[in-house]
């Protein structure tokens, strides 16, 4: 029998990380994984090998945090790492095996030289699996535990299956709705004139709401039991998702499509809830 996949939580001991221990403990419970507490400590230079060896008190505050996390989550199997050189590359390499990854949006912690909430946003962009950010203030309790998974999808096909299987699949497995969102931005936009006339107002695209609708049925199929709505709002994709996400209980964007990037940064920067940050399967 192969051993499960661990959830990894990047950790920078800073108390603005917490709600990203906290999710990733929870998280792992309740799917039966192990977690894995991961340090990324780099050093003032910009070549390998950055650090030449571990620092003491690193040692010891991770052991006194998987000691509190063990307590709080018992039976939950709970593992430490500390990992030497760039942040974005030990945690890309991480998320290769990982069932999901989790970090904090921002923070400077105690530990060494680590500094896990500027990275976020390129390991979102370059990870090989589920990222989950989580913001420094959100708190589990505050939310119902029947709040939907919101989900946002561009009319790309990859980025449409890869957000929405995460997203049915999450949702069933807490037993809750999923909200699938699709923002049409109505305003003109500005563009230059083919004629060489000057820049004039271009209409906006329609929205490609049946396709959108096929595709969801599809996974809806594949997880009967899961209730699902489809909410097609006019208004820029990051306003619409952060108002939609505001109660959700996980908001979950695509990772690499080219029309999602600035939206992805904008939730990222601004939601109050956790993202997921799910990317296309490699082709």
């Amino acid at each position: 029998m192969s051993t499960p996949r661990p959830v990894v939580v990047g950790v920078d001991g800073s108390k603005a990380n917490t709600p990203a221990i906290d999710f990733a403990a929870d998280w792992a419970t309740s799917a039966g994984v192990p977690l894995e507490l991961l340090v990324v400590v780099t050093g003032a230079g910009t070549l390998p090998p950055y650090v030449a060896s571990p620092d003491p008190s690193d040692h010891t505050l991770l052991a006194a945090l998987a000691e509190r996390v063990g307590s709080d989550h018992p039976g939950l199997v709970v593992s430490t790492r500390i990992a030497f050189g760039n942040a974005v590359e030990c945690l890309v390499a991480a998320s290769a095996t990982a069932r999901l990854t989790v970090v904090g949006s921002r923070g400077l912690g105690t530990f060494a030289r680590s500094m896990l909430g500027s990275v976020s946003g390129s390991l979102t962009a370059h990870a090989r699996g589920p990222v989950v950010v989580v913001p420094p203030h959100w708190i589990a309790s505050a939310h119902a535990d029947d709040d939907p998974v919101v989900v946002g999808v561009t009319a790309d096909p990859r980025e449409q299956r890869a957000a929405l299987r995460w997203a049915f699949a999450e949702a069933t497995r807490t037993s809750t709705l999923v909200e699938v969102v699709h923002a049409v931005d109505l305003a003109p936009v500005l563009a230059w004139d083919g004629e060489g006339l000057g820049l004039r107002h271009v209409a906006p695209t329609p929205s490609d709401l049946p396709a959108l609708r096929d595709a969801v049925a599809r996974q809806a199929r594949e997880f009967p039991e899961t209730p699902v709505r489809v909410v097609d709002e006019a208004g820029h994709a990051a306003d619409v998702l952060l108002q939609r996400g505001a109660e959700a209980r996980l908001l979950v964007v695509g990772a690499r499509h080219r029309g999602l990037g600035s939206v992805r940064r904008a939730v990222l920067h601004h939601a109050e809830v956790p993202v997921v940050v799910v990317p296309a399967p490699e082709e």
